[in-house]
Formats: structure tokens, sequence, C-alpha cells
């Protein structure tokens, strides 16, 4: 433990980044969460646009996850607690992680 730093410090750290994320996730502005799905519609036609070009149905395998995290992303708006906001917005990031990864994954595949 660094000198000069007790529990009672870190713990007011941590709650303090808990709280900025949710103040992230608690953004009401519409413009947010329409870019938030747009991002997700792009990703989505790019593996659309794969699918017709590689001409494999490999391609749609990142559209799974992508769905969750649209779905997560739609329950993250409407989430009533601060709890949930932050589970939801976990799953959103995580889901969309997974579905780039999946990309990669399937352009190394179809190379």
């Amino acid at each position: 433990m660094p000198e000069g730093r007790d529990s009672g410090s870190e713990r007011a750290d941590v709650t303090q980044l808990w709280q900025g994320m949710v103040a992230v996730g608690r953004l009401r502005h519409p413009r947010t969460h329409l870019a938030l799905i747009v991002v997700l519609g792009v990703l989505g036609a790019v593996c659309l646009l794969a699918t017709i070009t590689r001409m494999s149905a490999l391609p749609l395998l990142p559209l799974l996850p992508l769905s969750v995290a649209a779905y997560a992303q739609w329950r993250a708006r409407n989430a009533s607690s601060d709890r949930n906001l932050v589970a939801w917005v976990t799953l959103l990031a995580t889901s969309v992680a997974v579905c780039i990864w999946l990309v990669a994954l399937v352009g190394r595949i179809l190379r």
C-alpha cells in the first residue's frame, strides 16, 4: 500500500469512480443514445456487407453480440437504479468488445 493512503481514501476513490461511471451512463441526452445506436447499426451493416462480399455466412457471427449490445443500450437508457445502469453499461461494453473481436477473428479466417 502506498504511503499516505489508507483504505478510507482508496474507498473514496473507488466510490468516485463508480459515481463517474453512473453519471456518464445516466446521460439522458437523446444524441448520446442516438450516437450509440448509429455505431451499433454501422457495425451491423459492415457484417452484412462482409457476408455479401465474401459469399460466406461466417461474417454473420458478430451479429449476436451486437444484438445483445443493442438490447443492453436500450435497457441502460431506461434503467431505474444506478446498480442496474452499471450492469447494463457493462454488458453493452462487453458485447461490443466481443463483437469487434469476432470481426477480427472472421477477418483472419477469411483472409
